[in-house]
Parts: structure tokens; sequence; C-alpha cells
């Protein structure tokens, strides 16, 4: 599986890509830090699943879902909780509240 994590802050990229680059089943980890890279490496490369952050400059990871189709899986990683219902509503796999664990 092909992965593409979309996060603004680089640790928080780069903790997650760490994460799922020690899964087996995922072949690879590309990264975006706002919603135009997003976009741009979904058209590239259409990866299997998106890790996706809520709060970024420019378009948001919630809005960004909308631009997206078809849309593979997205799990959201979120600084805060108060975002999951309207995740949930767009139909994403699953909504995580950093700080993130292994």
């Amino acid at each position: 599986m092909h992965s593409l994590v979309v996060d603004d802050d680089p640790v928080s990229c780069a903790l997650m890509r760490h994460y799922l680059e020690s899964v087996p089943a995922v072949l690879s980890v590309a990264t975006a830090r706002n919603g135009q890279e997003a976009t741009e490496e979904i058209a590239r490369k259409t990866p299997d699943f998106l890790v996706l952050d809520v709060e970024m400059p420019g378009i948001s990871g919630l809005d960004l879902l909308s631009l997206i189709s078809p849309r593979p899986p997205v799990i959201v990683v979120s600084g805060s909780s108060g975002y999951a219902a309207r995740a949930f509503d767009l139909d994403v796999a699953d909504y995580v509240v950093k700080p993130v664990s292994m």
C-alpha cells in the first residue's frame, strides 16, 4: 500500500512517516505540507490511503476532502477532537487525536 501524510508540522509529519514505514504492508510514504501539495501528490501517486491533519494554512484538511475525487480512505490526525463529527460526516475511516504514539 502507498500512503500520503499531509501535515504542515514537520515534527508530526516525520513521526507519522516513521510509524507508517514500520508497517510491512506500507510500501511507500509520501508527504505534503499543505492542501496544494497534497492535491499534486494525489494526482501523481494515487495513494491507497491518506493520513491528514485538519488545521493547515490555506486549504484545511477537511476542505481538502471535498476536492479529491475519487478519494482514498482517510485517517484524520488532529490536535483537537473538535473536528471529529465533521470528519466522520465526510466518511473518514478514522480520527486520531495527537499526540500519536505506537
